[in-house]
């Protein structure tokens, strides 16, 4: 009988040995503590107000997965990108807008079977998580996922150690989406506020982030199951899933769309704007 550790290959052990792992906690601690108590201050019960400092301090958590995940390397970037998340996001609590927790969970995830970061391939029930979650996305009319997830499957299904599986679940990952885009009714929104600047905005962190990616160095960091350095490719790959993903929920929902996955957008900003500082 396989064990449950075969199944879900995803996780990455989190070693509470290393600065940057007790750090986050901390950071993230901070951020609930304080939002709730800001809540309280501006008139909401202990539930809502509890509610939505959990909410920020686990957008800024995965700001920070998910920019460690494009940048391996960046152990304070990704802190930045943090910063930036929760800013961004105690910034919404006024607003409709609201980061979303699955579709970021499931971008964290995309990525890393794309970068394959935790040093081995994603185990079936892993592979399985992913075709659910991205189903379930598609099904609410977010078709994009589909074809992201697609890329993902396909990239660690043709990359250096390839998963062939992956190849059959990218190809699962198109037709579904095919489907879900037959089967949506209604048009979708595109408008991106009121006018240019949130735009032109995202574009130049667009065009910073590539810049950086393309001239910065290799990722020298290694897999936390192999110790093996990870595939430049593979991290590349991760980092275009990250702005397509971006990009897509932004076309398809303008600034709702940019809203449910602000913590990504948090991550890219600290990864591209942090050697800036000097």
């Amino acid at each position: 009988m396989p064990r449950l550790e075969d199944l879900l290959r995803l996780g990455r052990p989190v070693d509470w040995g290393y600065p940057t792992n007790r750090a986050i906690v901390i950071v993230v601690g901070i951020v609930a503590v304080v939002l709730f108590a800001a809540r309280l201050a501006a008139g909401d019960g202990p539930g809502a107000a509890g509610l939505l400092g959990l909410r920020i301090a686990l957008a800024t958590f995965l700001a920070w997965a998910l920019a460690r995940e494009i940048d391996p390397d960046g152990e304070r970037a990704a802190f930045l990108g943090a910063g930036f998340a929760a800013a961004w996001t105690g910034a919404m609590v006024e607003s409709n807008a609201a980061p979303n927790v699955a579709a970021l969970f499931w971008l964290l995830l995309v990525l890393r079977i794309a970068n394959r970061s935790p040093g081995r391939s994603a185990g079936w029930l892993d592979t399985a998580t992913v075709l659910g979650l991205t189903a379930y996305g598609a099904a609410l009319g977010e078709v994009q996922v589909a074809f992201l997830a697609a890329l993902a499957f396909a990239v660690d299904g043709l990359a250096r150690d390839p998963l062939k599986r992956h190849l059959a679940a990218a190809g699962l990952a198109v037709v579904g989406g095919l489907v879900a885009a037959m089967l949506r009714t209604g048009s979708a929104r595109t408008a991106l506020g009121d006018d240019a600047t949130l735009p032109a905005v995202l574009s130049g962190l667009t065009l910073v982030a590539a810049l950086r990616f393309t001239y910065g160095r290799p990722p020298e960091s290694v897999g936390d199951r192999d110790g093996r350095r990870l595939d430049a490719r593979r991290v590349g790959a991760a980092r275009a899933l990250l702005v397509l993903a971006g990009w897509s929920f932004a076309l398809r929902a303008g600034n709702v769309g940019v809203a449910a996955l602000a913590p990504a957008w948090a991550a890219l900003a600290g990864v591209a704007l942090w050697p800036l500082r000097r």
